[in-house]
């Protein structure tokens, strides 16, 4: 009889390391004062940190289980990752934005409207239309289910891809 491996301890474990992890990112440029314009290595180990962990977290599900890992496990290894993951990273966010730097929507509305005016080809009422609508998204009501909403997209997508790649096939 094989016993099965329930997906949540990977899901806590490499979604908690996976979420300290963009953390530790926010309050480096926090310190660093980069929260508006980040250097150009932020970027890609942005990128790349999720893609790792969620991909380590399913290579490590496969070799503890004693069946073929089919790509059904390995969606609900991934997304479970990036759904914990997706929830410290909101948290972390409400943090930086309620009680850090309470002004840090108005300093990004700012960027924004600084940005739009550079653009020659948009109106004054075209500026001031998305900055207004910029505002009423910028609460958390709206930036906590975006947040979960694009972790758990682009840990779907990850997974599906990982999973693909990892797959057991059975031969005929």
């Amino acid at each position: 009889m094989v016993a099965v491996i329930s997906t949540k301890q990977y899901n806590i474990t490499y979604g908690m390391l996976l979420g300290t992890s963009i953390v530790t990112i926010g309050i480096l440029m926090y310190y660093m004062e980069y929260l508006y314009a980040p250097p150009a290595i932020f970027l890609p180990i942005r990128l790349i940190l999720p893609i790792l962990i969620i991909s380590f977290g399913i290579w490590k599900y496969k070799n503890d289980i004693e069946t073929p890992l089919s790509w059904n496990d390995a969606l609900k290894v991934g997304i479970g990752i990036a759904l914990i993951a997706g929830i410290i990273e909101a948290s972390w966010e409400i943090i930086l934005s309620q009680y850090l730097v309470p002004d840090h929507m108005d300093k990004m509305l700012a960027l924004q409207k600084e940005g739009l005016h550079q653009q020659q080809n948009l109106s004054e009422e075209q500026i001031k239309n998305s900055i207004e609508l910029s505002k009423k998204l910028s609460g958390p009501l709206f930036t906590i289910p975006l947040s979960l909403i694009k972790s758990l997209f682009f840990g779907f997508i990850i997974s599906a891809v990982a999973g693909a790649i990892m797959q057991n096939k059975q031969k005929r």
